[in-house]
Parts: structure tokens; C-alpha cells; sequence
């Protein structure tokens, strides 16, 4: 169980120092392998029956190991301009874009 893995077996170890490209390269194939072919979250395009319960599940008990509330931020706000007119974008992150991130 994940609970596990983080609370017992690596309480005591530091798995990295800090984030170089090696490990952000690592973490961007797993994310994408676990996502396309264990726990597929989009097929054509379209999130998949059940997969965001599945996702929502790993990003919860996952968060709660690390002691974050969100693995990443769950919406998004930012402005642009256009035409000289400023346009505000707001909305909600898929949950596998949350865990992604």
C-alpha cells in the first residue's frame, strides 16, 4: 500500500538531494507511462469512465504522504490581452493534469 511505502519504508532516507534534469526526465516518462498504459486517463482524447475516481484516489493519498493539501494547483487564473482589451481565464485542472504537474 502506498501509506506504506512512504510512512515506513523511507521515513528515515532521503530518496533525492534536489530535482536535475535526470529526475525531472524520470518523472515526466513515469507520469506518462502510468497515465497511458496502466492507469489510462484519455483514449482519443476523452477522459476515460472512472478514470478522474481512479486519479482523484492517487492524487489524495499521495498529497496526504507528502503533507500537501494539492500535488499542484487544482484551477487557474492568469490574464491576457487582446486587442488592446485585458481578457481574464479562470477554470478547474483535470485532476490528471493536477497530478501531472
Amino acid at each position: 500500500m502506498l501509506t506504506d511505502i512512504f510512512a515506513e519504508r523511507y521515513a528515515t532516507r532521503q530518496l533525492w538531494d534536489g530535482i536535475r534534469e535526470e529526475e525531472r526526465r524520470l518523472l515526466v516518462q513515469a507520469i506518462k507511462l502510468v497515465s497511458r498504459q496502466v492507469l489510462v486517463y484519455y483514449k482519443d482524447g476523452n477522459p476515460q469512465p472512472g478514470a478522474e475516481a481512479r486519479w482523484n484516489a492517487i492524487h489524495d493519498k499521495l498529497a496526504v504522504e507528502l503533507g500537501l493539501s494539492s500535488l499542484s494547483p487544482k484551477a487557474y487564473s492568469y490574464i491576457s490581452v487582446h486587442n488592446g482589451v485585458l481578457h481574464t481565464s479562470a477554470g478547474l485542472n483535470s485532476i490528471h493534469t493536477v497530478c501531472e504537474q
